[in-house]
């Protein structure tokens, strides 16, 4: 009965996606979007089944259980359910906002997940695959609005665009899982789209702001630093939309602005302690036990241990794994993936395009991913955990990088070598 109502539900939901005037607006054919779809339901329900089978214990898994707990506790006591969200079970008034443990704010990064689960769970049953199947198409919204904007900047780049958008391997994989990433990069997308439209329209009224303000606060709740990186790349972009031509410039100035804040910020306030912040989630992380786990170098609360950790946290997002420390098939895909991406970056280096203006989103991409990139570089210890936490970030640095790329010079170059051989 569930495998049926699974097929009805995915018919259903690639009709939506033909049909959808969101998906409609798209650019892409109503066959292309349904193909990209199929891909990211395999990838979500493949991905599911191995990880039940061979790694039960794993994140996507306690979710779907206490999305269903909340389930029960929406039909068997109503009351608890709509209000234990809001409860603070470490009697705390609701400190540590920055904490990765025992606090009311890392707790409901979950339960707000294990709340949206609960609403699937209405209408899947209680079945894993089919809450798999709501995700992906709910997360497939912030691939597409993506898509919207990449092929406003790059309508040349069509096939460049769709594969680094939709189909960049790590990205697809972690973001067809149940799991926070999927959310996270659906409110981002969705923020560049608004930001990126309503600058071209010369219109934010107050649809769009209240739009900006929700899916900003979807980040927090999911993932709190991540807004504090996300502003200020948003501001240079906002503010390099009137000035095109000094876009560099407002963007390097922004961001030593908000340095200078972010380390001197706690001599004003000292709540506001920012890189005691950082250190303390390194901390956390390193308590933490890990198959995976990394040697960090410990960090402390000055700009002179943040700089000479930054070498090492640039190393481990954007180099790490290594095919040489590769001692399973586990992480065997994402060194190669990674190879993939330093040869493209090569090949871009060679055979870059000369455009006429980068457009400002394009530096808003690159500043705020490689903000997150450190951020994660800093903390996290485990390869597995900085594996899927980057994931989607790549996109953002992948998808500028082929559309720049002179392909057709490649080819021509490749071409009059083999020929001259």
């Amino acid at each position: 009965m569930l495998y049926l109502l699974f097929v009805l539900y995915f018919i259903l939901l690639s009709w939506s996606v033909r049909k959808g005037k969101f998906f409609k607006t798209s650019g892409l054919s109503a066959n292309t979007l349904n193909v990209l779809f199929l891909v990211h339901v395999a990838t979500g329900i493949v991905a599911t089944w191995f990880f039940l089978n061979y790694l039960p214990v794993f994140d996507s898994n306690v979710f779907q259980q206490q999305g269903i707990l909340e389930f029960d506790l929406l039909i068997h006591h109503p009351i608890e359910y709509f209000t234990n969200l809001f409860q603070d079970n470490y009697h705390s008034n609701y400190s540590g906002l920055m904490d990765v443990n025992d606090s009311y704010w890392n707790d409901t990064r979950s339960n707000v997940l294990f709340k949206l689960l609960s609403v699937f769970n209405i209408f899947s049953f209680k079945n894993f695959y089919i809450n798999t199947l709501f995700f992906v198409y709910l997360v497939f919204y912030g691939n597409v609005a993506l898509y919207k904007v990449f092929q406003k900047i790059f309508p040349q780049s069509r096939l460049s665009n769709i594969l680094t958008i939709f189909l960049l391997p790590s990205a697809l994989l972690f973001t067809s899982l149940i799991h926070r990433d999927g959310l996270i990069f659906l409110a981002i997308s969705f923020i560049s789209y608004h930001i990126f439209f309503g600058l071209r329209e010369k219109k934010f009224g107050i649809k769009r702001v209240s739009i900006l303000i929700f899916y900003l606060f979807i980040v927090f709740i999911f993932r709190n630093y991540i807004v504090i990186l996300l502003i200020p790349p948003m501001i240079a972009w906002i503010l390099s939309a009137y000035k095109p031509q000094y876009t560099f410039f407002i963007f390097t100035g922004t961001m030593a602005i908000f340095s200078i804040v972010f380390f001197c910020a706690r001599y004003l306030v000292p709540a506001l302690d920012f890189p005691e912040f950082v250190a303390s989630r390194q901390r956390s992380f390193i308590a933490l036990s890990g198959n995976s786990a990394l040697n960090l170098n410990p960090l402390y609360a000055s700009f002179r241990s943040f700089m000479n950790n930054m070498p090492q946290a640039l190393n481990h997002t954007l180099l790490r794994p290594y095919l040489s420390e590769i001692h399973s098939l586990e992480y065997l895909p994402f060194a190669l993936e990674l190879i993939v991406f330093q040869l493209l970056f090569i090949v871009y280096i060679f055979f870059k395009k000369k455009p006429e203006r980068i457009d400002p989103y394009i530096y808003f991409c690159i500043f705020f991913s490689i903000a997150m990139m450190l951020a994660i570089g800093y903390t996290v210890p485990f390869i597995g955990a900085f594996v899927r936490y980057r994931s989607f970030y790549f996109i953002f640095l992948i998808c500028p990088l082929t559309a720049m790329i002179d392909w057709k010079k490649l080819y021509q170059t490749v071409h009059i070598k083999f020929k001259n051989m």
